[in-house]
Protein backbone atom coordinates (compact mmCIF):
# COMPACT_ATOMS: atom_id res chain seq x y z
CA UNK A 1 0.00 0.00 0.00
CA UNK A 2 2.73 2.40 0.65
CA UNK A 3 4.04 1.43 -2.32
CA UNK A 4 0.73 3.26 -4.33
CA UNK A 5 1.13 6.45 -1.96
CA UNK A 6 3.19 8.72 -4.00
CA UNK A 7 0.98 7.69 -6.90
CA UNK A 8 -2.19 8.38 -5.10
CA UNK A 9 -1.30 11.44 -3.72
CA UNK A 10 0.39 12.68 -7.60
CA UNK A 11 -3.33 11.77 -8.99
CA UNK A 12 -5.07 13.70 -6.01
CA UNK A 13 -2.95 16.56 -6.79
CA UNK A 14 -3.91 16.73 -10.61
CA UNK A 15 -7.04 16.51 -9.76
CA UNK A 16 -6.91 19.02 -6.77
CA UNK A 17 -4.94 21.18 -9.68
CA UNK A 18 -7.79 20.53 -12.16
CA UNK A 19 -10.42 21.94 -9.89
CA UNK A 20 -8.80 24.76 -9.20
CA UNK A 21 -7.64 25.75 -12.79
CA UNK A 22 -12.17 25.11 -13.37
CA UNK A 23 -12.60 27.74 -10.51
CA UNK A 24 -9.81 30.42 -12.09
CA UNK A 25 -11.75 29.95 -15.10
CA UNK A 26 -15.13 30.31 -13.86
CA UNK A 27 -13.81 32.96 -11.93
CA UNK A 28 -12.47 35.17 -14.58
CA UNK A 29 -15.70 34.81 -16.65
CA UNK A 30 -17.71 35.94 -13.58
CA UNK A 31 -15.17 39.29 -13.53
CA UNK A 32 -15.72 39.33 -17.47
CA UNK A 33 -19.15 39.37 -16.80
CA UNK A 34 -19.08 41.92 -13.86
CA UNK A 35 -16.80 44.56 -16.00
CA UNK A 36 -19.44 43.83 -18.42
CA UNK A 37 -22.06 44.95 -16.53
CA UNK A 38 -20.09 47.72 -15.05
CA UNK A 39 -19.13 49.15 -18.12
CA UNK A 40 -23.09 49.58 -19.67
CA UNK A 41 -23.83 50.90 -16.01
CA UNK A 42 -21.27 53.52 -16.96
CA UNK A 43 -22.79 53.99 -20.21
CA UNK A 44 -25.84 54.66 -18.80
CA UNK A 45 -24.68 56.96 -16.49
CA UNK A 46 -22.67 58.84 -19.16
CA UNK A 47 -25.69 58.78 -21.16
CA UNK A 48 -28.03 60.31 -18.42
CA UNK A 49 -25.90 62.94 -17.69
CA UNK A 50 -24.97 64.48 -21.43
CA UNK A 51 -29.05 63.78 -21.35
CA UNK A 52 -29.10 65.82 -18.60
CA UNK A 53 -26.60 68.37 -19.40
CA UNK A 54 -28.51 68.59 -23.00
CA UNK A 55 -31.58 69.20 -21.41
CA UNK A 56 -29.89 71.47 -18.62
CA UNK A 57 -28.63 73.80 -21.75
CA UNK A 58 -32.42 73.31 -24.00
CA UNK A 59 -34.38 74.89 -20.99
CA UNK A 60 -31.99 77.57 -20.30
CA UNK A 61 -31.72 78.48 -23.61
CA UNK A 62 -35.47 78.43 -23.45
CA UNK A 63 -36.03 80.36 -20.22
CA UNK A 64 -33.56 83.05 -21.72
CA UNK A 65 -35.22 83.36 -25.13
CA UNK A 66 -37.11 86.63 -25.91
CA UNK A 67 -40.03 83.95 -27.35
CA UNK A 68 -42.42 81.77 -25.77
CA UNK A 69 -43.56 80.54 -29.29
CA UNK A 70 -42.81 80.57 -32.82
CA UNK A 71 -43.36 78.97 -36.31
CA UNK A 72 -44.03 79.08 -40.21
CA UNK A 73 -46.37 77.58 -43.02
CA UNK A 74 -46.03 77.10 -46.34
CA UNK A 75 -49.00 78.69 -48.53
CA UNK A 76 -49.50 78.68 -52.16
CA UNK A 77 -47.79 78.65 -55.33
CA UNK A 78 -46.88 81.51 -57.72
CA UNK A 79 -45.84 79.47 -60.76
CA UNK A 80 -45.55 83.52 -62.73
CA UNK A 81 -42.73 84.40 -60.33
CA UNK A 82 -42.09 80.79 -58.93
CA UNK A 83 -42.43 81.73 -55.68
CA UNK A 84 -43.82 80.09 -52.35
CA UNK A 85 -46.20 81.75 -49.97
CA UNK A 86 -44.43 81.47 -46.79
CA UNK A 87 -46.29 82.43 -43.32
CA UNK A 88 -43.87 83.15 -40.07
CA UNK A 89 -45.19 83.80 -36.98
CA UNK A 90 -43.26 84.13 -33.46
CA UNK A 91 -44.74 85.57 -30.19
CA UNK A 92 -42.95 87.09 -27.35
CA UNK A 93 -42.51 86.57 -23.95
CA UNK A 94 -42.54 90.52 -22.98
CA UNK A 95 -43.54 93.32 -25.55
CA UNK A 96 -45.64 96.77 -25.46
CA UNK A 97 -48.53 96.57 -27.53
CA UNK A 98 -47.70 100.51 -28.43
CA UNK A 99 -44.14 100.50 -28.86
CA UNK A 100 -42.78 97.37 -29.92
CA UNK A 101 -41.78 96.44 -33.68
CA UNK A 102 -40.54 93.90 -35.28
CA UNK A 103 -38.66 92.68 -38.13
CA UNK A 104 -37.95 88.99 -39.52
CA UNK A 105 -34.38 88.55 -41.75
CA UNK A 106 -34.43 86.48 -44.45
CA UNK A 107 -31.50 86.07 -47.07
CA UNK A 108 -30.05 89.63 -45.25
CA UNK A 109 -33.01 91.59 -46.20
CA UNK A 110 -35.56 93.09 -43.21
CA UNK A 111 -39.01 92.11 -43.04
CA UNK A 112 -41.49 94.24 -40.95
CA UNK A 113 -43.88 92.25 -39.10
CA UNK A 114 -47.52 92.86 -38.13
CA UNK A 115 -48.87 92.40 -34.49
CA UNK A 116 -52.19 90.47 -33.70
CA UNK A 117 -53.45 88.53 -30.86
CA UNK A 118 -49.78 88.84 -28.82
CA UNK A 119 -47.80 87.29 -32.00
CA UNK A 120 -46.16 89.04 -34.45
CA UNK A 121 -46.28 87.97 -38.18
CA UNK A 122 -45.41 88.11 -41.26
CA UNK A 123 -46.31 86.62 -45.38
CA UNK A 124 -42.96 86.19 -47.46
CA UNK A 125 -42.88 84.87 -50.80
CA UNK A 126 -39.80 82.91 -51.10
CA UNK A 127 -37.71 81.83 -54.12
CA UNK A 128 -38.81 78.42 -54.94
CA UNK A 129 -35.44 76.77 -56.06
CA UNK A 130 -33.01 78.17 -54.28
CA UNK A 131 -32.30 77.70 -50.25
CA UNK A 132 -33.24 80.46 -47.87
CA UNK A 133 -32.24 81.74 -45.02
CA UNK A 134 -33.82 83.36 -41.98
CA UNK A 135 -31.46 83.90 -39.32
CA UNK A 136 -32.97 85.62 -36.42
CA UNK A 137 -36.00 88.22 -35.52
CA UNK A 138 -35.28 91.94 -34.10
CA UNK A 139 -37.27 93.50 -31.57
CA UNK A 140 -37.04 97.56 -31.30
CA UNK A 141 -38.76 99.34 -28.30
CA UNK A 142 -37.85 102.57 -26.56
CA UNK A 143 -34.19 102.73 -29.32
CA UNK A 144 -33.32 99.25 -27.26
CA UNK A 145 -32.76 96.70 -30.37
CA UNK A 146 -33.48 93.20 -29.23
CA UNK A 147 -32.53 90.26 -31.10
CA UNK A 148 -33.72 86.71 -30.92
CA UNK A 149 -31.90 83.79 -33.21
CA UNK A 150 -33.82 81.77 -35.14
CA UNK A 151 -31.10 79.95 -37.62
CA UNK A 152 -34.58 78.08 -40.04
CA UNK A 153 -32.99 77.27 -43.37
CA UNK A 154 -36.05 76.41 -45.70
CA UNK A 155 -35.41 74.50 -49.44
CA UNK A 156 -39.04 74.67 -50.63
CA UNK A 157 -37.89 72.68 -53.32
CA UNK A 158 -37.62 69.62 -51.26
CA UNK A 159 -40.50 70.61 -48.07
CA UNK A 160 -42.86 71.83 -50.52
CA UNK A 161 -42.73 70.22 -54.04
CA UNK A 162 -42.88 66.32 -54.33
CA UNK A 163 -40.32 64.34 -54.98
CA UNK A 164 -40.24 62.25 -58.12
CA UNK A 165 -38.25 58.86 -58.64
CA UNK A 166 -38.31 56.39 -61.28
CA UNK A 167 -36.38 53.50 -62.57
CA UNK A 168 -36.69 50.58 -64.90
CA UNK A 169 -35.20 47.57 -64.35
CA UNK A 170 -35.72 44.23 -67.65
CA UNK A 171 -33.94 43.40 -71.15
CA UNK A 172 -32.79 45.22 -73.96
CA UNK A 173 -32.55 43.35 -76.99
CA UNK A 174 -31.70 44.53 -80.46
CA UNK A 175 -30.81 47.12 -82.36
CA UNK A 176 -32.11 49.67 -85.07
CA UNK A 177 -35.26 47.59 -83.42
CA UNK A 178 -34.64 47.90 -79.91
CA UNK A 179 -37.37 45.52 -78.13
CA UNK A 180 -37.47 47.10 -74.14
CA UNK A 181 -38.96 44.80 -71.55
CA UNK A 182 -39.49 45.05 -67.70
CA UNK A 183 -40.53 46.99 -65.02
CA UNK A 184 -40.92 50.67 -64.79
CA UNK A 185 -41.04 52.06 -60.63
CA UNK A 186 -42.56 55.05 -60.21
CA UNK A 187 -42.03 57.05 -56.81
CA UNK A 188 -43.79 59.98 -55.99
CA UNK A 189 -43.67 61.70 -52.07
CA UNK A 190 -45.07 64.52 -51.23
CA UNK A 191 -43.73 66.95 -49.37
CA UNK A 192 -46.95 69.09 -48.64
CA UNK A 193 -50.05 67.85 -50.42
CA UNK A 194 -49.76 65.65 -53.33
CA UNK A 195 -51.82 66.21 -56.45
CA UNK A 196 -51.20 63.97 -59.56
CA UNK A 197 -52.75 65.70 -62.90
CA UNK A 198 -50.95 62.67 -65.59
CA UNK A 199 -48.34 60.24 -65.54
CA UNK A 200 -47.03 59.13 -68.52
CA UNK A 201 -44.17 57.12 -70.74
CA UNK A 202 -42.47 59.32 -73.14
CA UNK A 203 -40.55 58.20 -76.07
CA UNK A 204 -37.69 60.76 -77.48
CA UNK A 205 -35.05 60.10 -80.19
CA UNK A 206 -32.57 62.99 -80.65
CA UNK A 207 -33.92 65.44 -77.91
CA UNK A 208 -37.15 64.88 -79.84
CA UNK A 209 -40.47 63.68 -78.24
CA UNK A 210 -41.49 60.89 -80.48
CA UNK A 211 -44.66 59.18 -78.60
CA UNK A 212 -46.70 59.22 -75.21
CA UNK A 213 -48.14 56.60 -73.10
CA UNK A 214 -50.26 58.13 -70.22
CA UNK A 215 -50.46 55.72 -67.38
CA UNK A 216 -52.97 55.66 -64.68
CA UNK A 217 -53.59 54.21 -61.26
CA UNK A 218 -55.98 51.04 -60.78
CA UNK A 219 -59.66 51.60 -59.47
CA UNK A 220 -58.49 51.40 -55.83
CA UNK A 221 -56.31 54.35 -55.88
CA UNK A 222 -56.69 57.09 -53.60
CA UNK A 223 -54.42 59.73 -55.35
CA UNK A 224 -55.97 63.34 -54.61
CA UNK A 225 -56.94 65.22 -57.99
CA UNK A 226 -56.22 62.52 -60.19
CA UNK A 227 -57.30 62.77 -63.40
CA UNK A 228 -56.49 60.22 -65.81
CA UNK A 229 -56.26 60.26 -69.64
CA UNK A 230 -57.72 57.28 -71.66
CA UNK A 231 -57.19 55.09 -73.03
CA UNK A 232 -54.52 54.21 -70.75
CA UNK A 233 -52.75 51.08 -69.74
CA UNK A 234 -53.09 49.81 -65.85
CA UNK A 235 -50.43 50.61 -63.36
CA UNK A 236 -50.32 49.03 -60.50
CA UNK A 237 -50.28 51.22 -57.33
CA UNK A 238 -50.12 51.27 -53.72
CA UNK A 239 -51.10 55.22 -51.92
CA UNK A 240 -51.36 56.37 -48.51
CA UNK A 241 -51.53 59.96 -47.54
CA UNK A 242 -49.16 61.92 -49.48
CA UNK A 243 -47.04 59.01 -51.11
CA UNK A 244 -47.39 57.15 -54.46
CA UNK A 245 -45.68 53.78 -55.24
CA UNK A 246 -46.63 52.40 -58.63
CA UNK A 247 -45.67 49.97 -61.45
CA UNK A 248 -45.62 50.00 -65.06
CA UNK A 249 -44.83 46.62 -66.96
CA UNK A 250 -43.42 47.58 -70.66
CA UNK A 251 -43.25 45.56 -73.20
CA UNK A 252 -42.22 48.14 -76.33
CA UNK A 253 -39.94 48.03 -79.99
CA UNK A 254 -38.85 51.18 -80.79
CA UNK A 255 -36.95 52.30 -83.87
CA UNK A 256 -33.58 53.84 -83.58
CA UNK A 257 -32.08 54.90 -86.93
CA UNK A 258 -27.93 55.19 -87.01
CA UNK A 259 -25.98 57.52 -84.91
CA UNK A 260 -29.02 57.81 -82.87
CA UNK A 261 -30.33 58.28 -79.16
CA UNK A 262 -33.23 56.72 -77.97
CA UNK A 263 -34.65 57.55 -74.71
CA UNK A 264 -37.69 57.32 -72.01
CA UNK A 265 -38.84 59.86 -69.83
CA UNK A 266 -41.02 59.21 -67.10
CA UNK A 267 -43.33 62.43 -66.71
CA UNK A 268 -45.09 63.22 -63.84
CA UNK A 269 -47.50 66.54 -63.47
CA UNK A 270 -48.66 67.97 -60.30
CA UNK A 271 -51.55 70.73 -59.22
CA UNK A 272 -49.52 73.38 -60.42
CA UNK A 273 -48.87 71.74 -63.79
CA UNK A 274 -45.38 71.33 -63.34
CA UNK A 275 -43.71 68.52 -64.81
CA UNK A 276 -41.11 66.50 -63.32
CA UNK A 277 -39.13 64.74 -65.62
CA UNK A 278 -36.90 61.76 -64.82
CA UNK A 279 -34.40 59.92 -67.62
CA UNK A 280 -34.78 56.16 -66.78
CA UNK A 281 -33.58 54.95 -69.85
CA UNK A 282 -30.95 55.72 -72.59
CA UNK A 283 -30.00 53.70 -75.60
CA UNK A 284 -27.34 54.64 -77.95
CA UNK A 285 -26.68 53.46 -81.81
CA UNK A 286 -23.86 54.60 -83.08
CA UNK A 287 -23.14 55.68 -87.45
CA UNK A 288 -22.16 51.88 -87.90
CA UNK A 289 -25.23 50.32 -86.10
CA UNK A 290 -23.63 49.11 -83.37
CA UNK A 291 -25.06 49.56 -79.74
CA UNK A 292 -22.40 52.43 -78.48
CA UNK A 293 -21.51 53.19 -74.87
CA UNK A 294 -23.24 55.63 -72.92
CA UNK A 295 -20.50 57.02 -70.52
CA UNK A 296 -22.67 59.50 -69.02
CA UNK A 297 -25.11 57.09 -67.19
CA UNK A 298 -23.47 57.51 -63.70
CA UNK A 299 -24.66 61.06 -64.09
CA UNK A 300 -28.47 60.54 -64.68
CA UNK A 301 -29.37 56.67 -63.34
CA UNK A 302 -31.04 57.16 -60.00
CA UNK A 303 -31.45 60.87 -60.04
CA UNK A 304 -34.11 63.37 -59.44
CA UNK A 305 -36.48 64.31 -61.30
CA UNK A 306 -36.16 67.71 -64.06
CA UNK A 307 -38.81 69.98 -62.87
CA UNK A 308 -40.30 72.04 -66.17
CA UNK A 309 -43.29 73.88 -67.82
CA UNK A 310 -46.10 73.29 -69.68
CA UNK A 311 -43.97 74.30 -72.96
CA UNK A 312 -40.77 72.07 -71.51
CA UNK A 313 -39.02 74.89 -70.44
CA UNK A 314 -36.41 73.44 -67.38
CA UNK A 315 -36.67 75.66 -64.26
CA UNK A 316 -35.22 73.30 -62.11
CA UNK A 317 -32.61 70.59 -63.44
CA UNK A 318 -29.21 68.66 -63.64
CA UNK A 319 -26.74 67.75 -65.58
CA UNK A 320 -27.36 64.35 -67.12
CA UNK A 321 -24.21 64.73 -69.63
Amino acid sequence: MKRHTPATIAVFSCLLTAICLFQIAALKDEIRNVQSSLNAQMGDVNSTVRNTYSNIDSLLKKQASLLSGSGYEYGGLNTDKMTVELSCSVTPREFSPAGTTAVLVLNGREYPMTLKSGAFSVTLALPLFVQNEIPKVQFAEGGVLRTEALDWILTPRYEFLPNVFASLSGSASGRNSLRRKGTVDINVDGASSLEIKSISLIGVLDGKEINRTSIKPNENADIQGYIPAEPAPPVDITSSGRVYHGSYELDETYEIPNGSTHELYIEVVDGYDLHYRVLIDRFIVDKNGNPGRDENEWMWRGTEADICDASGNILYGIDRG
